[in-house]
């Protein structure tokens, strides 16, 4: 992950908690000037894509490839244009709230969408759209690879870079046996059941206990899917604290199990979503239990590929644009990464 990347990310969303990575992205752009209220160019790569590239391409799936094409621009060439595009943005007030703490309430560069006839152009050369960053001016595509010279020939691409895949194997876990007390003790003023060991741990009970829980905090969730049903985050739809949701593997608003996941999509993000945020007196509570929440969907249980690391990508951008003050993934991608790529 490179740094500017990762800066970038940082700025947009400060002061959240992100965990998370992305692609090393090799992209002319800067920090500064995507973070400018101005249009932005930035030239073409003088090997657009690379030998290296077509060689990594050339012994993966020989009938599709999967890249990121970066753009040189966003369509806006001036003042006037860029005004006209920054007037169509519409960012929640939470995010301009949360923005203006690092002095960035005003649409910058990397608000504004990508190219829309870009992608289209690249559509109708038979390539296959899987997801747009508007934050690294790209977009994502499956593409039969003798297709790929026509995309890079055209003018407003500048680079084109592969996407590596895996397939995770099946893992058994073996049986869990664990006690725990049933109640927390009479001192605290939640009565956590069986969380309490946990929690104590980390002396969440003294932060419940001097009313720090979350509440007024807006926690955005990328993960597998959720369980919306369970009974842990039923007080969260009562209260109206489930501000969003959003599914980047199927692109619709459901981020529950439906047709086509594997049966146990959910199990993750529900898990995750209970021991961050859970709420059933008696049973469990999560530190942050009084907060707002927003699901997001990114992770397919049926493969492992980078796929998931471009929903990631839309996830954090819909995240910012709809006000998360925090985002928690407690995922990795470990498998088409080296230990000395992770810093």
């Amino acid at each position: 992950m490179l740094n500017i990347t990762r800066r970038l990310l940082v700025a947009l969303v400060a002061p959240a908690l992100i965990i998370g990575l992305f692609h090393p992205m090799l992209h002319a752009i800067t920090v500064q000037e995507n973070l400018s209220p101005s249009a932005v160019t930035i030239p073409r790569s003088p090997e657009v894509l690379s030998q290296r590239a077509q060689a990594f391409l050339s012994d993966r799936n020989p009938d599709t490839a999967k890249v990121w094409v970066f753009f040189t621009d966003k369509g806006v060439t001036g003042a006037n244009s860029f005004e006209k595009k920054a007037g169509s943005v519409a960012l929640e007030t939470r995010a301009l709230v949360r923005r203006r703490k690092v002095h960035l309430d005003k649409v910058v560069f990397a608000d504004l969408p990508v190219n829309t006839g870009y992608v289209d152009q690249i559509v109708a050369r038979g390539a296959t759209l899987r997801q747009k960053s508007r934050w690294l001016n790209a977009a994502s595509f499956d593409v039969d690879p003798k297709l790929l010279e026509s995309i890079a020939s055209l003018g407003f691409v500048a680079k084109i870079q592969p996407i590596a895949e895996y397939k995770r194997e099946p893992v058994t876990f073996g049986e869990k046996n664990l006690e725990w007390p049933e109640k927390a003790p009479a001192a605290d003023v939640l009565n956590y059941g069986n969380s309490y060991t946990q929690l104590n741990q980390i002396d969440v009970p003294e932060l419940h206990n001097r009313g720090l829980n979350g509440a007024g905090v807006t926690l955005a969730i990328f993960d597998t899917g959720f369980r919306k049903s369970h009974e842990a985050f039923a007080q969260h739809y009562l209260d109206g604290r489930v501000l969003g949701e959003h599914d980047f593997v199927f692109g619709d608003s459901n981020t529950a199990n439906e047709a086509g996941d594997d049966p146990s999509q959910w199990d993750h993000g529900t898990l995750i979503w209970s021991v961050v945020g859970g709420q059933k007196d008696g049973r469990i509570y999560g530190p942050a239990y009084d907060a707002n929440f927003l699901l997001a969907k990114t992770e397919d249980v049926r493969s492992e590929t980078q796929v998931e690391e471009d929903n990631w990508v839309a996830a954090m951008e819909w995240a910012d644009s709809a006000g998360a003050d925090v985002i928690t993934s407690s995922l990795a991608y470990s498998d088409w990464y080296v230990p000395s790529q992770f810093d």
